[in-house]
């Protein structure tokens, strides 16, 4: 709908929209009442054009207003919303814009302003509680759960800070009226700690014990492990509320994830066991989310098993931890092998999406000598046959590279469509003549058009393609293809090849036997098949092409095969 619409008939309009100022427009454009108005709805403030949405009815403008600029509305209804006159607002808003009164309107208005009137009690709690101001905080407490606002103080899963704060503050005055509340689930990880760090020893005990309480027995030491507060992990441990299995697993569930203090002190209680650190160290250097700085410092550790070494090494999706581990461990040739080829995407398993990071494991781990030959070929010759001619370069001048290889990959190669890439990788020394009629017969079939142009440059190179394979290449290659423009041009090709200025019977009987060859389907599905020649059999009138073909009696005669003639 267009924003611009006007209001509902016999509507007024209280607030009437102005003229931009210090605005200069052409007479034609001024003579245009509703392409002012268009241009005056564009320049609207976002508040404003709420009204203005609101005021004419617009309600897919509203919405996307409401939702485009986070709900915003007008100030003074929040403000009375969070009051609890949240239905009250509504219907001033209506009475005093000249509103249309739908059911659509109010349920719009209605949830933004209680989603909006939530979050600005959600703001108001949190300040109150840090500021000890207790009076606004009972307040807010008491038309939280007059409106069922409780549970969206869960701005995340932890729970509301108010109660934090408060502690933090000081106020115990306000921390007493929290902990007495009904219905709310504070943040009692960071309620913990702040006792902690005030040396509230009442406190510490009570929130220890609401939190075992709600979540269960010893789960605080956990938790408090995870997001990273030490003061609070010291206390627990030194006051004997963290048992051997239970700092294992917090270390576990912290090093194997983030980064943290924490991590450096848990390990420095002598109870982390050999398995439950090999655990964690591959954890930290294989999962995504971890940081390098982690598994710097397990390495510095020399703590982790051959086996965990080798596991994360060939797990690793991240070049730079790979980089760590090569410079500060002992890493086996058989796991860099692995890691090789696993973040090459040999064998099929090469993507696109992932070349970047596999260029740079290839550059990182390509010069290993302990890689073997056919490794560095099968990662090559997956690149060519995937189109991805940055890691062909890479790889292209390795010295272990085998000349069988790289025949594969020309091959592979010839059936995509880059012809860069195909011509990066011709090379007269390696690739055989029946490489270059496999690669030919890969593009006719599934490549562009240019790549089974550039083979044929290749194909008609007479000094290193001897002439019956040249030409047996473009008659198979025929039948390959589907494509009606490919098997034009290699039709073309034939012609060229066998077109001889002194002997224009050949030419023709060619012509008529390629005339006559069968049409089935139509449009991208139609296809050729080669008929029986045998139906032009004519009396023979036997020619000689050269003194070469003479002195060897080839022959041929219009009613001959198209094979005899290719061969002849």
């Amino acid at each position: 709908m267009d924003p611009a619409a006007s209001a509902p008939e016999g509507a007024s309009d209280p607030r009437p929209l102005k003229r931009p100022k210090h605005a200069k427009l052409p007479d034609k454009i001024l003579a245009l009442p509703h392409v002012l108005k268009l241009l005056q709805t564009f320049l609207m403030t976002p508040e404003r054009a709420t009204i203005e949405a609101a005021r004419t009815g617009n309600m897919p403008w509203l919405a996307q207003l409401l939702e485009n600029y986070d709900c915003e509305v007008p100030q003074a209804m929040v403000y009375a919303a969070a009051n609890g006159q949240l239905r009250a607002a509504v219907m001033q808003f209506f009475a005093f814009f000249h509103c249309a009164l739908t059911d659509e309107t109010r349920r719009i208005l209605l949830k933004s302003l209680e989603l909006q009137a939530c979050g600005a009690a959600h703001a108001v709690l949190n300040d109150a509680a840090g500021n000890g101001q207790l009076e606004v905080v009972k307040c807010v407490v008491k038309h939280a759960n007059e409106n069922g606002y409780e549970w969206r103080f869960l701005v995340t899963s932890s729970g509301s800070e108010a109660l934090a704060r408060a502690i933090t503050g000081k106020h115990a005055g306000v921390v007493d009226y929290l902990l007495q509340a009904s219905g709310f689930r504070w943040n009692l990880v960071d309620a913990f700690e702040a006792a902690v760090v005030t040396d509230n020893e009442v406190l510490v005990e009570k929130i220890y014990e609401l939190f075992s309480q709600r979540e269960g027995d010893f789960k605080l030491f956990i938790e408090l492990a995870w997001w990273g507060k030490l003061r609070g992990v010291q206390y627990l441990y030194r006051n004997g509320y963290a048992s051997p299995e239970l700092v294992n697993e917090a270390f576990l569930k912290t090093a194997g994830f983030h980064w943290s203090p924490v991590v450096i002190y848990l390990h420095d209680t002598g109870l982390i066991t050999s398995d439950v650190f090999d655990k964690a160290f591959i954890m930290a250097v294989s999962a995504t989310w971890t940081t390098t700085k982690t598994v710097e410092y397990f390495c510095h550790l020399k703590r982790a098993s051959a086996e965990a070494r080798s596991k994360a090494f060939v797990t690793a999706h991240c070049p730079e931890r790979v980089k760590i581990l090569l410079e500060n461990e002992r890493i086996s040739d058989a796991s860099i092998i692995d890691a090789f080829t696993l973040s090459g995407y040999a064998h099929r398993y090469l993507s696109k999406h992932y070349l970047s990071r596999s260029i740079d494991f290839v550059k990182l781990l390509g010069k290993n000598a302990c890689i073997p030959a056919e490794v560095i070929g099968e990662v090559f010759v997956t690149a060519a046959s995937k189109n991805c001619p940055e890691l062909v370069g890479l790889l292209r001048n390795d010295p272990r590279m085998s000349g069988e290889m790289v025949e594969k990959a020309f091959v592979g190669a010839a059936g995509e469509e880059d012809c860069k890439l195909v011509q990066s990788l011709y090379d007269k020394k390696i690739l055989s003549p029946e490489t270059i009629l496999a690669a030919f017969e890969s593009a006719a079939a599934m490549g562009s058009d240019d790549v089974v142009k550039e083979i044929v440059m290749y194909l008609s190179d007479a000094a290193h393609v001897p002439r019956l394979i040249r030409l047996k290449s473009f008659v198979e290659a025929l039948g390959a293809t589907e494509d009606l423009v490919k098997k034009s041009f290699i039709r073309e090709v034939i012609c060229d090849q066998l077109f001889d200025a002194r002997a224009p019977e050949r030419f023709e009987t060619l012509a008529k036997c390629m005339d006559k060859w069968a049409v089935h389907g139509t449009g991208s599905k139609a296809r050729l098949s080669e008929p029986d020649v045998s139906d032009l059999e004519k009396p023979r009138q036997k020619w000689f092409r050269s003194q070469e073909q003479r002195e060897r009696g080839a022959h041929c005669s219009p009613g001959s095969s198209l094979r005899e003639i290719l061969e002849g």
